[in-house]
C-alpha cells in the first residue's frame, strides 16, 4: 500500500493536481472528505496519463458523485490506468474546502 497524494484544498476556481506513482497499482482508492460547501456544486474527476502531459478521461467510477454538501466519500477499486494520475476539480460558485487522499495496492 502507499499514499500517493493527499491534497487540501479550498476551491473557489477550478484547478487540477497531478501525482505520479512509480508503479501500476492493481487497485486505486480516492477518499474525497468535505468540510466546508458554502454554495454551488464540486466536480472531482480523476484523470489519467502515461507521459504527464496527455491527459485522458474514463467514464464512472472514475468521477466522484457531484458534491454540494459537506461530508465524505470513497471512490474504490479504481484500476490503476497508467503511471500518472490527476485530480481535476471544476467548482461551480464555492468555495469548498476538501482534503483528498489516494491510495494505491
Amino acid at each position: 500500500m502507499a499514499i500517493l497524494l493527499t491534497d487540501s484544498q479550498v476551491a473557489i476556481t477550478d484547478d487540477a493536481q497531478t501525482a505520479s506513482a512509480d508503479t501500476l497499482y492493481e487497485t486505486m482508492y480516492f477518499l474525497l472528505d468535505v468540510t466546508d460547501a458554502t454554495a454551488g456544486t464540486l466536480d472531482i474527476e480523476v484523470e489519467w496519463s502515461m507521459d504527464g502531459s496527455t491527459w485522458v478521461s474514463f467514464t464512472t467510477p472514475d468521477a466522484f458523485a457531484q458534491v454540494s454538501a459537506t461530508g465524505q466519500e470513497w471512490l474504490a477499486a479504481v484500476p490503476g490506468r497508467a503511471a500518472f494520475f490527476r485530480l481535476n476539480y471544476t467548482v461551480a460558485t464555492g468555495p469548498f474546502d476538501f482534503t483528498i487522499s489516494a491510495i494505491g495496492f
